[in-house]
């Protein structure tokens, strides 16, 4: 106590073995993941135009940046020049990401990228990426879709903790 006032030491353990500045950095990791995800959920494309990328720790940054050059080259064979147009530069705006990150963190990296919907048939392109997920990415993944594909960030929002209640009543024991 000091001044009339109780301090929570900056390094004391908390119940799970972390320390209070862990658990706060962990608290602003999933509050900026929230909002991050509020955003991206809102965003929608013109057929596959928005293109999702999941990168997790122990894959290589440089295994993701070839497939996405190959995936540019497999978008050339897109019938629809517009759909083509927005495919190939959401991938080389990805490929561009990619190119400032050396590894994918120690949780991994996400990347979504793609010419969302603004208005009267106009067209905004976003770049988001969430380099600091609160918990390890899972697996590996690309998908070009209406939508971004969020469920594996989503997860890491969802309380897993496990609450027991006991309930006893004394007005009938023996």
């Amino acid at each position: 106590m000091r001044g009339g006032r109780f301090e929570v030491p900056r390094h004391s353990p908390t119940k799970g073995g972390t320390t209070v500045a862990e658990d706060a950095k962990l608290s602003a990791r999933r509050m900026r993941l929230k909002l991050a995800l509020e955003d991206l959920r809102e965003m929608k494309g013109f057929g596959t135009e928005l293109v999702t990328l999941i990168i997790p720790p122990d894959r290589q940054i440089s295994d993701a940046r070839s497939m996405l050059q190959n995936e540019h080259g497999q978008a050339a064979n897109i019938k629809s020049k517009g759909t083509r147009k927005n495919v190939q530069g959401a991938i080389e705006s990805a490929i561009s990401t990619l190119s400032r990150f050396k590894t994918p963190g120690e949780n991994g990296l996400a990347i979504f990228v793609g010419s969302i919907i603004v208005g009267n048939n106009k067209t905004r392109m976003v770049n988001i990426v969430v380099d600091d997920p609160p918990q390890a990415l899972i697996s590996f993944r690309y998908r070009c879709d209406s939508r971004f594909e969020l469920t594996q960030l989503e997860e890491m929002l969802i309380d897993k903790k496990s609450y027991g209640l006991f309930v006893i009543d004394r007005a009938e024991a023996a």
